[in-house]
């Protein structure tokens, strides 16, 4: 097996440092489990985090935990948590047999920890059972967000002629934009370069996100942690600009698997109002030529998706305790999560925490 990272550079040092033991299970991982994408989030995102990793099935399935200590509990988290859309496991079996051998190996150290908190995960089905099985106790869980996902045709030509009302938009957006000039669409893969990074923050600067508070590239850890990612030619990223005539009008962060493209994050600059959703076809028709058959947009339950998505998964929140002072870690969790319906509270969550919105 392949060592998780190698420490020659200040990521890979630190991650190597706190996480040493995990070995990669060979053959494919999916973007928010590959190696540099946890490694960069261990360095920028994962301050408090001690190393905690689950390594079951002769080392076929991995689960990268980390501790940490809230209000004095020992709490269980997946590395990624609060930036994977699709957090889990590194794993080559299916997710009922990958998570019953991991909870069956987190209830035989059960002494080790009080909470396990697993955030935007999709296989609450597999999950729920396993901890009733071998800790003996129901986990707790909540419908964290939607995530739709477009469900691609053979080629562009045969989904948009398919879809009449959007293919009316497409033009009109089209139009719009080819008034104000000639439209670009030009794509850089990992390693980005400053001046490539220097335009996106430029963008978001220009956009709505700026305006709300909320943007992912002002000053602070986030950005840290993207950067890092997009600097790194392991990432399995791409970043797509569209430019109208000389100035670059929009961007979007595509995560890449073998054959699904994730859509991380985007922004336009608010005086080119179509240009984010012209994009977003430009992208949907790149993904059918390089011959995906899924396009997720992720989280974020919002409109524009829905015009675009034919399927949906949905990511959920679980908390499960392992002893009586555990329990009342994952009371307080579901007590919060009845406050974080109000949109006041998220708001301000957003403020406070200074955690940008991607979608």
């Amino acid at each position: 097996m392949q060592q998780l990272v190698e420490p020659r550079d200040a990521s890979r040092a630190a991650m190597h440092e706190r996480f040493p033991t995990i070995d990669w299970p060979r053959g494919e991982t999916r973007p928010f489990q590959s190696r540099a994408w946890l490694r960069h989030w261990v360095e920028h995102r994962g301050a408090g985090l001690e190393s905690f990793p689950i390594v079951v099935d002769g080392g076929t399935t991995v689960a990268p935990f980390g501790r940490l200590r809230i209000a004095g509990l020992r709490v269980l988290r997946l590395l990624g948590s609060g930036d994977s859309d699709f957090n889990g496991l590194i794993t080559r079996r299916d997710a009922d047999a990958a998570w019953d051998s991991v909870v069956a190996e987190l209830a035989r150290r059960r002494s080790e920890w009080d909470l396990l908190h697993l955030h935007s995960v999709a296989e609450r089905d597999a999950i729920l059972p396993a901890l009733e099985r071998h800790l003996g106790r129901p986990g707790a869980a909540r419908l964290y967000e939607a995530c739709p996902s477009i469900r691609l045709a053979d080629t562009w030509g045969e989904f948009i002629g398919a879809r009449k009302r959007l293919r009316g938009e497409v033009r009109r957006w089209t139009r719009r934009l080819e008034e104000m000039g000639p439209l670009t669409l030009q794509s850089v893969k990992t390693p980005v370069s400053q001046d490539v990074l220097d335009v996106i923050v430029e963008i978001e600067r220009d956009s709505w996100k700026w305006e709300h508070g909320n943007a992912a590239f002002k000053p602070g850890s986030q950005r840290d942690f993207l950067f890092a990612v997009l600097r790194d030619a392991e990432s399995p990223a791409r970043v797509w600009t569209l430019s109208v005539g000389s100035r670059v009008a929009a961007f979007g962060i595509v995560l890449e698997g073998a054959t699904r493209w994730f859509f991380y994050l985007a922004a336009y600059r608010q005086e080119f109002k179509n240009a984010g959703s012209m994009l977003l076809a430009r992208l949907v028709e790149a993904a059918h030529d390089a011959g995906c058959t899924s396009f997720s947009l992720l989280r974020g339950d919002l409109h524009y998706k829905h015009d675009w998505a034919n399927e949906s998964e949905d990511v959920y929140e679980i908390v499960c305790a392992s002893n009586p002072f555990g329990q009342l870690g994952a009371l307080a969790y579901q007590a919060r999560w009845r406050a974080a319906t109000s949109p006041l509270i998220r708001r301000v969550h957003s403020v406070l925490f200074r955690a940008g919105d991607r979608r």
